[in-house]
């Protein structure tokens, strides 16, 4: 093993040069192999898996990050932003193959939901955004599924005729819609 150079510092690892667009991804033996392999068609199994996860993953990025933020960036807030080809839809996966989201494609859409976190104390908002002013949000299950809600946390409201106060009045209703023209109302009260 060579001496390091006398003087001279070892210099840091760049991340964003060694990502850099320009230079070659990394292969081992096995991958340039098993794409040789395949080109000549005789190869194995094993050679076939191996050169179409090496050209999917490695090569054309399929699992990588479609932007890597570097230290020396001079925008300070940069958005990121997934798209796909005519009427694809857009699906995530956990461990490689269990679907756990899919975005369908809607021609011509005005509106979208929008997600937003929260800070202590705070609740997380799921709410829909664009150019509608009056956007509603149908939630749906399938089939004869049904929506369940968490009401665990729900503490009981007045009841008529406690300690002979008659119950608080009516704040407002929280709509429910059964089919396109049938609605329930449930009454909410303030606390």
């Amino acid at each position: 093993m060579a001496d390091e150079p006398k003087g001279e510092a070892r210099r840091p690892r760049d991340p964003a040069l060694e990502n850099a667009t320009w230079k070659p991804p990394h292969w081992d033996p096995a991958d340039v192999t098993a794409v040789k392999a395949c080109a000549e068609g005789r190869a194995s199994p094993e050679q076939q898996k191996r050169a179409m996860a090496y050209i999917v993953n490695t090569i054309c990025g399929m699992q990588d990050w479609a932007y890597r933020p570097g230290v020396n960036d001079r925008d300070t807030n940069i958005g990121l932003g997934f798209a796909t080809k005519g009427t694809g839809v857009q699906s995530f996966y956990t461990n490689s193959t269990a679907k756990q989201v899919e975005i369908a494609h809607v021609a011509s859409a005005v509106n979208w939901l929008k997600f937003s976190g929260s800070a202590t104390g705070v609740l997380s908002r799921i709410e829909p955004e664009g150019s509608d002013t009056n956007a509603g949000l149908l939630i749906t299950g399938k089939g004869t599924g049904r929506v369940a809600w968490n009401v665990s946390h729900i503490s009981a409201g007045a009841t008529a005729g406690t300690n002979g106060a008659p119950p608080a009045q009516v704040s407002g209703y929280l709509q429910m819609l059964l089919s396109p023209n049938v609605a329930i109302r449930v009454p909410y009260y303030n606390a």
